[in-house]
C-alpha cells in the first residue's frame, strides 16, 4: 500500500486502469460462456446433423456432470424443447461402438493438417416466411421462437425473425482438414414454413 501512495498520479492512472481493464476482459469472457455440449452420434454416422431448439413439444436436452447431452438419431436431425446458446464451450462427440460410446478426439493432423470431425458450425433462424401466405389478413401470430407475423393485407406484411434456435454441423467419418467443404445440406431448415412434423 505504501508503494502506490509513493507512485506519480499518472502511474496510478495506469495501473488502475490496466487493472479495470483486465476486470472488464474477464467479466466479458465469462459473460458468453455457454454449457458444455456432448454430442452422441450413431456407429458410421456422416453427415448433416440439425439441432432445433425451443420446439415446445419436444423433450428438452439431459445435463450429465455441467454438460448437454445431444443423442443424434441416424437422421441426423434432434428435436428439443431446450434453448440454443451461442458462445464459447467445450464440444466432445462420442460413437456408438460394439463396447458402448467411444469419444473421439477434437482435433488430429491429416498430412500435416490439422483436421476435425466437426465442419461449419453454424446456427441460424427459423424461417416462417411461407407461413404469411397461410394467414388472415388482421392475425397477428407469435411463432415458439418468439417470430412475429402479421398480414394487414396482401401486400402489407410484417415478419420480424425469432431468436435462433437451429444449429447445423457436417460431422465425417473420418476427420478431415479444416477446409473440408462439405456437401449441401440435406435437410436446411432454414427457409422452410414450420409445420407439424417440426414440432414433436
Amino acid at each position: 500500500m505504501n508503494f502506490f501512495r509513493k507512485l506519480k498520479l499518472i502511474d496510478k492512472i495506469i495501473i488502475i486502469g490496466t487493472l479495470t481493464g483486465f476486470i472488464f476482459i474477464i467479466g466479458f469472457v465469462w459473460s458468453i460462456k455457454r454449457t458444455n455440449r456432448d454430442y452422441y452420434l450413431p456407429a458410421h454416422f456422416e453427415g448433416w446433423v440439425t439441432v432445433v431448439h425451443d420446439v415446445p413439444s419436444a423433450p428438452p436436452l439431459k445435463v450429465k456432470e455441467g454438460a448437454l447431452q445431444v443423442e443424434v438419431p441416424e437422421n441426423g436431425i434432434v428435436y428439443t424443447s431446450t434453448s440454443l446458446e451461442q458462445g464459447w464451450g467445450r464440444n466432445q462427440f462420442f460413437r456408438k461402438s460394439d463396447t458402448g460410446w467411444t469419444q473421439l478426439p477434437n482435433k488430429a493432423e491429416v498430412n500435416g493438417e490439422v483436421a476435425t470431425y466437426m465442419h461449419r458450425h453454424e446456427f441460424y433462424h427459423f424461417a416462417h416466411y411461407e407461413l404469411l401466405d397461410t394467414l388472415a389478413v388482421g392475425v397477428d401470430t407469435i411463432m415458439f421462437d418468439g417470430a412475429r407475423l402479421i398480414k394487414y393485407a396482401e401486400d402489407d406484411r410484417v415478419y420480424n425473425p425469432g431468436r435462433k434456435t437451429i444449429e447445423t454441423f457436417y460431422f465425417t467419418q473420418n476427420p478431415k482438414v479444416v477446409t473440408f467443404n462439405p456437401p449441401t445440406n440435406s435437410h436446411d431448415l432454414s427457409d422452410k414454413p414450420y409445420r407439424e412434423e417440426y414440432n414433436r
